[in-house]
């Protein structure tokens, strides 16, 4: 992650918690569209902190990821320090001590599950990727010793039923990995680029598509299976692509990607041809660092971004691209991460940086019901 100390962290995400994979999961990031939630009628309003930040890895939290634990919504982040922490979403206490293992950052966390066991995946500066039993804390097998760099993003998918973990490292590859047994899939796939600072795993017609955001400012999405291009690369930032994601805007498959110095828009692409759809979200005076996909309280889909130096959080109309609200401010410190989760019914934003404080945001619609 090359944020502060070169520090280029996704976000992952690749969430199952975005409603366009359930292979992906989490919980959040990331295959058919989920029904739209009923609205949200009580909880705090659009915007407001569900409660008061609480205490992260110190000094920064550099990854994010909302999963499920025991019926319960869990945040888990992933520290400076080369923890990993499972927190209660609800209260922001922890779940158990952090998990130890990675010898740096943790520039990267995915949530999934192994045979019905909440697991948790973390890739960091050591060049390992890690997966964790999450009610434990225990390691699940061996690290993951493919990459010749810095695991730089991590994201959680299927390929025919069976878990995977897709990771992207400085030497400019996206690697594929059994979820329950470490197992390489297939070989290193080369992005032709130096660095990949992004990967999201998303679906188009049944298959699994991985989506890479590299150094170079340019997006490759790769059919999971076959390890062939969908479609030409995209020049799609005037500088680094730092964070991508996956949604689904009505019936249509899309990746999301987020840009960084030079570069602090926010783009949509249909997932199965490249094209872009609509014009780049702008509003963001720094990089875009961290994406989200999900839906407000009402269903309507959104993107959620954090801006590393601006140190806002803000919500974007995916359909339209046009913000909704003001943007959230109260980090004291650079942003390095934001997930999207629910919480009661109530969908929340939840973003983390440098101050070492984690904070969750109400997604209830500010739009009056019809």
């Amino acid at each position: 992650m090359l944020a502060a100390a070169a520090v280029v962290l996704v976000i992952p995400v690749a969430l199952w918690l975005t409603p366009i994979l359930t292979g992906a999961l989490p919980g959040s990031t990331p295959s058919t569209a989920e029904a739209a939630p009923k609205p949200a009628t009580t909880g705090p309003p659009f915007g407001a902190l569900v409660h008061e930040p609480v205490k992260g890895q110190q000094p920064w939290v550099l990854s994010l990821a909302v999963g499920q634990w025991d019926g319960r919504p869990v945040a888990v982040s992933g520290g400076y320090d080369g923890t990993v922490l499972v927190s209660d979403l609800a209260t922001g206490a922890p779940l158990h001590q952090p998990f130890t293992g990675h010898q740096g950052p943790v520039w990267s966390v995915a949530a999934g599950e192994v045979d019905g066991r909440p697991v948790v995946v973390s890739g960091g500066r050591d060049g390992t990727v890690r997966v964790w039993d999450q009610a434990t804390g225990e390691p699940v097998g061996k690290p993951f010793q493919g990459h010749r760099g810095s695991v730089e993003s991590v994201a959680v998918g299927s390929v025919r039923g069976r878990p995977v973990v897709v990771s992207g490292g400085l030497e400019g590859a996206v690697r594929v990995s059994d979820l329950a047994t470490g197992e390489a899939i297939g070989g290193p796939v080369s992005t032709g680029s130096a660095w990949v600072l992004a990967v999201a795993v998303g679906e188009v017609n049944g298959r699994p598509i991985v989506v890479s955001g590299d150094h170079d400012g340019t997006v490759l999405m790769t059919d999971l299976i076959s390890g062939a291009p969908v479609a030409r690369r995209l020049e799609a930032h005037q500088g680094p692509v730092e964070s991508a994601t996956v949604a689904r805007l009505g019936d249509r498959p899309v990746a999301i990607s987020g840009g960084g110095q030079g570069d602090h828009s926010v783009r949509v692409w249909d997932l199965a041809t490249g094209e872009p759809i609509g014009r780049p979200f702008t509003g963001h005076q720094s990089w875009a660092l961290g994406l989200a996909a999900g839906q407000l309280g009402d269903g309507r889909p959104i993107v959620v971004s954090g801006g590393y130096e601006d140190r806002t959080v803000r919500v974007w109309d995916l359909a339209t691209g046009k913000p909704i609200g003001r943007p959230f401010e109260g980090h004291q410190g650079l942003i390095e991460a934001v997930a999207i989760g629910r919480l009661d019914g109530v969908p929340v934003a939840v973003s983390a940086g440098n101050d070492g404080k984690v904070r969750v945001w109400s997604l209830r619609s500010p739009y009056p019901s019809p």
